[in-house]
């Protein structure tokens, strides 16, 4: 199995996947930090206004 990975790794394109893909990653990323911040920012501000 770690020999299909390193072989996947060194002769597949898998950076020009992610390069096409970039702009749909970003914003998925962007996401998951709102969500993480909308989810977390007001404990944080409850804990620390104790």
């Amino acid at each position: 199995m770690l020999k299909r990975i390193v072989t996947y790794i060194e002769n597949e394109p898998w950076e020009a996947e992610l390069l096409k893909k970039e702009k749909r990653l970003k914003v998925a990323s962007w996401a998951v930090i709102a969500i993480a911040v909308l989810y977390f920012g007001p404990r944080c501000l409850a804990v620390l206004m104790r």
